[in-house]
């Protein structure tokens, strides 16, 4: 009925409110203006001396976006990239682009225009042509120099055009705006990407009333985003809430990355990974990198391909590894000259027992080294199977560790063995690693210029279900360096899937953990020492170490650990879908005196949140090292669309 305030009128002027604090427009005019409205900043005074806000063309700042409050949907995320692309002229004024590639979660960019000047920014609007109301209202002050607590525009714009007919009369409605931005002030701020001690937290605020011209009815609505940036760095975190009627929704964006001054910080874009993987791939992907560029190894319609791609995922090598089509469970690593990739096929195809594990070589091109596989470890007489495998090495060959039932004791053993960058393998290989009488699985391995560690996943039977974590020294040459291994932790409900890096001095050891709630999966780890022995830094192994990644109603799954040069990089997956608050792909910042960077609630999101209504979700991440960078790589869903996606980490 003509008149009445529906939800399309109330859909109509959330999207009007939604747009009209920092978007929208690039024309002007006055529309009744009272109030400090409409202005340049001063060309003159002392500038933006601590460089809050960047507009050097090719900064750049990679965003998580989430949304709440939409009747009838679920919470809703994307990824957002902001560039600084150049300049141009708008209204009069010589101003900055901002390049947004996903300003809405419709994958349509919009370029938003700014004025800095030596006294201060002004805002001039957008290209997006749908918002018909800010060219109305801009250009306006967000910021004066020096920064300084206080208003710095307020105004207020009547009779506006809407620039739609909401009720069906043939007219277009009015708009009635007041607009206030103000600097708050200055405070710290902590995200997942970071703590920042000194943050500008500016505010801005856009209120008034949409009035139907058949009736004369307004539709009020209000919307206040507030912004956080800091020095040297630029916008960090912003949230908006917008009221139209008693609808609310909010929106939360807070960086994952950035770019300024040429530098990469944190996270970088998504990657697309150019394999077409199985339509059910059972096995998460392999990763490694020659320093350079990298290799990923996963399942396929073709069997088990590898490719070398650059930085940037651009294909460089293609080559099937084997054309055993099912679950090879591959695992990749760098030798100095070649890649190694290593799978462990069933006897009978997709069935039966695995009773070998088979190695390829591969050129840092990709090409295939040898016609056939190495055959590096075959069960022995008292064995039924192998089961997961861990490959890593040093300077002079790597160790390559699994596990294998033993039918005697029914336990699974850990056994190694040395691998050479000639393709074969050490004299009276394979050794045992760990085959006391209990099970061990999930063996991770780090190098550390001497030896390498093994760790693992232990159960006091085959049966038992909670485990604890323990680790061990190999020598390059094939032996154990400890005469023990050493408990890294043991509480209750149990730990499990450990990863684990050397940082030069000491190890840190991550793993899923159930001490808290034995249904939602939290992630702890602890610093390891070499020397005469092994020492646990963070101990004791019964207070099972310090707190990574806590809280949420998601369990996390599959922690991987890597060192960037000067700090260390857990990544995992927050598993499932959005509707039961999984997150994706999230990592945090450890510092190498044992804390994470933030508090172990926060987290970086290095992907959106899967999505809620398909059976798309994010499986396990892999990581691989270059140079001070880390190379994250994951797979996402598990249908026909599966596919493999990549970011680049870099330090702070």
């Amino acid at each position: 009925m003509r008149g009445a305030v529906g939800s399309a009128c109330v859909g109509a002027v959330m999207a009007l409110a939604l747009l009209g604090c920092g978007g929208g427009g690039d024309g002007g005019g006055d529309g009744g203006a009272s109030g400090n409205g409409n202005n340049l900043p001063p060309a003159t005074g002392p500038g933006d001396t601590e460089n809050f806000f960047p507009v050097a063309t090719g900064d750049t700042w990679s965003y998580y976006v989430t949304t709440t409050g939409l009747a009838g949907t679920e919470p809703s995320s994307f990824l957002d990239t902001v560039t600084v692309t150049g300049n141009r002229t708008v209204l009069g004024a010589q101003a900055t682009v901002f390049l947004e590639t996903d300003a809405t979660g419709t994958g349509l960019p919009i370029e938003g225009y700014y004025d800095k000047t030596a006294g201060g920014i002004a805002y001039l609007g957008t290209n997006d042509r749908t918002d018909v109301v800010t060219p109305w209202l801009v250009p306006y002050e967000m910021a004066r120099f020096p920064l300084a607590a206080g208003t710095i525009a307020q105004f207020t714009k009547g009779g506006l055009s809407f620039g739609e007919d909401l009720d069906g009369d043939g007219i277009f409605e009015k708009v009635d705006v007041t607009v206030t931005t103000t600097i708050a002030g200055f405070e710290p701020l902590a995200i997942g990407l970071g703590t920042f001690p000194r943050t500008v937290k500016a505010t801005e605020t856009q209120s008034g009333n949409v009035t139907l011209s058949y009736s004369g009815t307004s539709v009020l609505f209000s919307s206040t985003v507030t912004r956080w940036s800091a020095p040297g760095v630029g916008l960090l975190r912003t949230t908006q809430d917008t009221t139209v009627q008693s609808m609310t929704v909010g929106t939360l964006m807070e960086a994952r990355g950035y770019v300024v001054g040429g530098t990469q910080h944190g996270f970088g874009d998504v990657l697309p990974i150019a394999m077409t993987l199985a339509q059910t791939p059972t096995t998460t992907p392999t990763l490694a990198s020659d320093g350079t560029n990298f290799l990923a190894a996963a399942e396929t319609p073709a069997g088990l391909v590898a490719q070398v791609f650059d930085g940037r995922g651009t294909v460089l090598g293609t080559a099937t590894v084997s054309g055993t089509v099912g679950p090879v469970y591959p695992v990749a690593g760098f030798d100095g000259t070649n890649y190694w990739v290593t799978y462990t096929p069933y006897s009978n195809g997709t069935s039966g027992s695995v009773t070998q594990v088979l190695a390829h070589r591969l050129s840092a091109a990709g090409a295939l080294q040898e016609a056939g596989p190495l055959v590096l470890a075959s069960i022995t007489s008292s064995q039924a199977s192998i089961g997961l495998t861990a490959l890593a090495f040093g300077p002079g060959g790597g160790l390559l560790a699994y596990t294998a039932f033993n039918n005697t004791t029914a336990q699974h053993e850990l056994w190694g063995v040395i691998v050479k960058p000639d393709g074969t393998t050490g004299a009276g290989e394979p050794f045992p690693i760990a085959t006391d009488n209990s099970t061990h699985l999930f063996p991770a391995i780090a190098f550390d210029g001497s030896n390498f560690l093994v760790s693992w996943q232990q159960h006091t039977s085959s049966g038992a279900t909670a485990a604890s974590i323990l680790a061990t020294r190999i020598s390059p040459s094939g032996a154990s360096v400890d005469a023990s291994p050493l408990l890294v932790a043991a509480t209750a409900n149990g730990q499990y899937q450990p990863s684990v890096a050397f940082d030069g001095t000491n190890y840190l050891v991550a793993w899923q953990d159930l001490r808290t709630n034995p249904n939602v999966a939290e992630i702890f780890g602890a610093r390891v020492a070499p020397g005469a022995t092994l020492a646990l830094i963070d101990g004791p192994a019964t207070s099972g170490g310090f707190a990574i990644a806590t809280g949420g109603t998601a369990p996390r799954t599959a922690p991987r650990v890597a060192f960037d040069g000067s700090e260390y990089l857990v990544v995992w997956t927050s598993s499932g879908y959005a509707g039961n608050g999984a997150q994706g792909v999230q990592a945090t910042r450890v510092t190498t005196a044992g804390a994470p960077a933030v508090p172990s609630t926060m987290a970086i999101a290095v992907t959106g949140a899967p999505l809620a209504t398909t059976s798309a979700q994010y499986d396990p991440p892999v990581v691989a090292r270059r140079g001070n960078t880390i190379f994250v790589m994951w797979r996402l869903g598990q249908t026909p669309a599966a596919r493999l996606q990549a970011s680049v980490f870099a330090p702070f």
